[in-house]
């Protein structure tokens, strides 16, 4: 039990957060919050800008109410549905408990289409039937839990737990809705997350990407209203009859793909395990007028507008619950412990999570593991290498101390290739070593001698969507930008090798796979690919032997502290070559 923790719900546009207390023997809501976000801090449940995320959190904490919320510092949040894989599998129940996870390795590989070092998985059973049981099986974005685990952390907040979003709000739920087989319809503004429970908690999970906007942008174009005066009309007319009912067809036509989705879901659910026997509807637009009678006209069952599990008397004045659902279920789950919590899987993870490039104005998330072997890992530090250290250092200060008689006896007159040559002699004949200095890099060995050879940098990259809605070819694009963008923010940091400056500049790519293939290929499938990128990588010896000839004498500390900027990429039928400014401030 994790008693004085926000459950915090952060969603693309605002983030909600709850803080949970006993009164009366009940729970009671003790403080909560609401902050708007700008457009450019998260995007489909992955950071675009990390710094701009941790000043709304901070802003989030100090506008709580009745009281802040600075003096908690324990967090539990939920990963979106978009951002989560599930599968449900049967297993033979006599399996011992090292071949029962072998065997749901061997699953989620077979049926997810995302490489395993990408993932959180966590699992659950379900049910036993005869001589086999139901497991369900959760993988969350590794990448993703990295990068709100680390925002957390930079602010000094305690992790409890990681849940999916569906597992959070439907804890956030009144218990009166969990004694039938429930799907729950969390109805956002982007996509619906459809989602089975029972009393025994969550049995199946899928993302639509339907939503709200879907009938905004419609009823602004069909109707030539802005988009303030729809949005107005979907809250106030919705799937009521107004005067004409247009406002009320072209909604009907926006939910009609996503009822025919819904169809689909029950009657494949229904077929291999139990009858749903009623929907419950959050999120904005399950306060849309007129839509639980829609949908429970339409799927032939009770829809109900879902409510939170507190009562209005243990709330303080002004909080709307409905908007705080799943902050209030991340908050209750504190004091339970859920049955799927990646945090507890990512803590139990052997293998060491490499870190990732700082999220920070980049415009998709890094979903990605490289398979090249010169990833640089943390060595343990042994006595051995303490010696060295010492010697190294006693190194560096006898260096230090006959400075002028090494640079006297090294410093011999250079040769003019490319760029400035200043060598900027100071009053007591030492060099000043800050300076700014071009160069060219090139991947052709018939090159100019003027220019450093490179050498071929390999980074293998994959990505997966858990369900598209989208056409292959769009959901392929999409995929390979969003790998693009990783790819040349984490060379260098997580894509590294030793003694080399890879230039972050793509050379050229290469789909290699594409899971499923274009011609098995469905609408509301899965979907990853996997990439070749090619860099060219500068070896830091050839650049200091380079530096030499302009007079530059450097230390492997000056040349680790090199800042490079690329000024100018060129390439014909003989290769690339990239232009280079190298400074030492």
């Amino acid at each position: 039990m994790k008693k004085n923790t926000i459950g915090i719900d952060i969603s693309d546009f605002s983030i909600e957060a709850v803080v949970l207390g006993k009164k009366k023997g009940h729970l009671a809501v003790e403080a909560y919050a609401r902050f708007r976000l700008s457009p450019d801090v998260v995007e489909d449940g992955r950071i675009i800008s990390s710094e701009r995320l941790k000043d709304a959190l901070i802003k989030l904490v100090q506008n709580g109410q009745p009281k802040i919320l600075t003096d908690y510092k324990k967090v539990f949040f939920s990963v979106p549905e978009s951002r989560v894989f599930s599968k449900v599998f049967s297993l033979p129940k006599n399996l011992k408990d090292r071949e029962f996870r072998e065997a749901i390795n061997h699953k989620a590989e077979e049926a997810i289409p995302e490489i395993a070092e990408n993932l959180v998985p966590e699992f659950k059973i379900l049910s036993s039937n005869g001589e086999n049981q139901d497991i369900f099986y959760a993988a969350a974005d590794r990448t993703v839990v990295n990068d709100f685990v680390n925002v957390f952390g930079s602010l000094g907040w305690e992790i409890s737990g990681i849940v999916p979003e569906a597992v959070s709000s439907f804890a956030g739920l009144a218990d009166k809705y969990k004694d039938k087989v429930t799907l729950l319809l969390d109805l956002g503004a982007r996509t619906t997350i459809v989602s089975v429970f029972d009393k025994n908690g969550i049995h199946d999970s899928i993302n639509i990407r339907i939503g709200g906007n879907n009938i905004t942008n419609a009823l602004m174009q069909k109707l030539g209203l802005t988009y303030a005066d729809a949005e107005e009309a979907k809250k106030q007319i919705g799937l009521m009859p107004d005067h004409n009912g247009e406002v009320m067809l072209v909604t009907q036509g926006q939910l009609q793909p996503l009822t025919d989705e819904l169809k689909n879901f029950i009657s494949y659910y229904e077929v291999s395990k139990q009858k749903i026997e009623q929907l419950v509807l959050i999120g904005g637009l399950a306060q849309m007028k007129g839509i639980d009678k829609y949908f429970g006209d339409n799927l032939s069952r009770p829809a109900i507008v879902g409510e939170a599990f507190i009562d209005n008397h243990l709330m303080p004045e002004g909080m709307a619950s409905v908007k705080y659902i799943n902050a209030l279920g991340l908050a209750r789950l504190a004091y339970q412990k859920p049955d799927i919590d990646f945090y507890s899987g990512l803590s139990r993870d052997k293998k060491k999570i490499a870190k990732e490039p700082d999220p920070q104005d980049r415009d998709t998330a890094k979903d990605e593991t490289v398979s090249d072997s010169s990833v640089k890992r943390p060595l343990p530090f042994k006595k051995s290498q303490l010696l060295i250290l010492l010697l190294i250092i006693i190194l560096g200060v006898l260096l230090f101390i006959f400075r002028n008689n090494f640079y006297q006896l090294f410093n011999k007159p250079s040769v003019n290739t490319v760029g400035p040559t200043n060598t900027n002699l100071g009053a007591d004949n030492i060099p000043d070593k800050s300076f700014v200095q071009n160069f060219l890099v090139t991947n052709n060995s018939k090159a100019s001698q003027t220019a450093i050879l490179g050498e071929e940098f390999e980074v293998d990259l994959s990505k997966g969507l858990p369900k598209t809605t989208e056409a292959f070819a769009e959901s392929q694009t999409k995929l390979l930008s969003q790998l693009d963008e990783y790819a040349l923010n984490a060379v260098n940091s997580t894509y590294s090798k030793d003694g080399y400056y890879i230039i972050p500049k793509v050379v050229s790519s290469e789909i290699i796979k594409s899971i499923p293939a274009e011609d098995k290929f469905t609408v509301g499938s899965s979907l990853s690919i996997n990439v070749k990128y090619k860099f060219l990588a500068l070896a830091k010896d050839k650049l200091q032997t380079f530096l030499q000839t302009q007079g530059r004498i450097l230390s492997q500390a000056d040349m680790d502290s090199l800042i490079y900027t690329v000024l100018n990429q060129s390439a014909d039928q003989n290769g690339v070559v990239f232009d280079v400014q190298v400074e030492l401030k």
